[in-house]
């Protein structure tokens, strides 16, 4: 429950109209690039820690969700795919 208020979503929207608004580009385009990589059980483990919807929960609540991940990656393998994405905004001055 502690994490179901969580925004997962990212949008760049009021950065570029920003950066559009203040009239000093040329032009402002986005992409997003999307990739994955293996994750080891240790990294993964390390970086969820570190995530700050679940450095605000109690500590019992984190050690378990820890504990947790930690046991299913584990019977799977050892490793999981991460899928991720970079956005990117790219604001090109006038020539």
């Amino acid at each position: 429950p502690e994490l179901a208020g969580s925004d997962r979503g990212h949008t760049d929207a009021p950065f570029v109209e920003h950066l559009r608004e203040i009239g000093k580009f040329a032009s402002v385009d986005t992409s997003v690039y999307r990739w994955s990589a293996a994750v080891e059980v240790d990294d993964l483990v390390g970086r969820t820690g570190t995530y700050s919807d679940h450095i605000r929960l109690p500590a019992e609540r984190s050690d378990g969700l820890l504990d947790a991940i930690r046991t299913v990656v584990d019977q799977r393998g050892g490793s999981v795919t991460v899928h991720y994405r970079t956005y990117t905004i790219f604001a090109r001055t006038p020539e």
